[in-house]
């Protein structure tokens, strides 16, 4: 048939005009985080919220977070659901819908064992692959206890018939001290970087950093995880004494809830030339150097408290976005959970 390849030409042509089954174009094919700051009303109570963390899994979000909601007030408990971050491509709207993206019954089961009637702030989580190619899952908190913070973490593994076994709560005595200690984030190749992929928890984790007021301040500290440590087992070890306070981003105020991405740390402080109260900082590590801790500015922060920053980042949207805790008026009570689109630090 000579006219065969004109055919198939003018049916492309036609196709690609009109639209065809298998091609489908949209108003708005690249996501954008809102540059507007948005209270997350769907998870805000009259109560506290605040200390965020959200590990990715299968492109779902296991959104957690400290609250007072269940004693009312009384004392801080872990509460969280699943959440997914989407972008309408027709619309060219934002949304926070709920998912479910671990086992049924699974982060209750985890919560039980975690939450006491003590305080329990600061979760910091992942999903990792544990020796065997196991699936795991990980949660460092800060628990009150003997009238002071102690880090902790818990271990739930799978095995091979997807049953889930949770390990008791264990101290991490290497970043414990008769002081506050809290606020965990993991440094190294791997961690929470890739949409919808496990962090390389085992191999990739090189340093561990958290707040402490050890010193009479609250300042960040690091302390270097052996190369091919496992540092769930490192962390829990009694070897105290190796951390060191970091200079450059600690300052002569408090200076707390550090969380690390990539190359970018953002944390709280109310050192001198905030807008008041805590404000939200970030500074950009280069050659292994933490540059000058700069203030998110006032696009961001308030003459009130802005607490626990957590910086998430989506290969599906053009900027990135940022999760915070503020007590700011307008809320729904207490510190509300806030979130806003900020320029990519790539």
């Amino acid at each position: 048939m000579k006219n065969a390849p004109l055919l198939i030409l003018l049916t492309l042509v036609l196709c690609f005009s009109i639209g065809c089954p298998w091609y489908e174009s949209y108003d708005f094919p690249d996501g954008h985080f809102p540059e507007s700051t948005v209270n997350f009303s769907e998870v805000n109570t009259e109560y506290n919220d605040y200390n965020i963390t959200a590990p990715e899994i299968n492109s779902e979000r296991l959104f957690h977070f400290s609250s007072d909601r269940n004693t009312q007030g009384a004392d801080f408990d872990i509460v969280g659901e699943g959440i997914t971050l989407t972008w309408n491509k027709n619309r060219g709207e934002f949304q926070c819908v709920s998912s479910s993206c671990m086992p049924s019954g699974l982060m209750s089961e985890i919560l039980g064992t975690v939450n006491t009637s003590s305080d329990e702030l600061g979760p910091y989580s992942m999903f990792y692959m544990s020796p065997g190619d196991k699936s795991s899952f990980i949660m460092f908190f800060a628990r009150k206890t003997d009238g002071h913070l102690d880090n902790f973490l818990i271990n739930a593994v799978s095995d091979d018939n997807g049953l889930w076994e949770i390990d008791t709560a264990k101290r991490c005595n290497a970043i414990n001290s008769p002081a506050d200690d809290g606020y965990v984030s993991l440094d190294g190749e791997g961690m929470m970087e890739h949409a919808g992929a496990y962090s390389d928890l085992l191999s990739g984790t090189r340093k561990v950093f958290f707040c402490s007021d050890r010193s009479g301040n609250f300042d960040i500290y690091e302390i270097a995880i052996p190369r091919h440590s496992d540092p769930t087992e490192y962390l829990c070890r009694d070897t105290s004494g190796l951390e060191i306070r970091n200079n450059v981003l600690s300052s002569g105020a408090n200076d707390k809830c550090p969380y690390i991405k990539g190359d970018v740390i953002v944390f709280t402080s109310d050192r001198e030339g905030g807008l008041g109260g805590f404000d939200l900082y970030y500074s950009i590590r280069t050659d292994d150097a933490w540059s000058e801790p700069v203030n998110f500015g006032e696009k961001i922060n308030t003459g009130y408290d802005e607490y626990r920053p957590v910086l998430i980042t989506d290969d599906e949207f053009d900027n990135d976005v940022i999760f915070f805790s503020s007590n700011r008026p307008g809320g729904k009570g207490g510190f509300d959970i806030y979130y806003r689109g900020i320029t990519s630090f790539d």
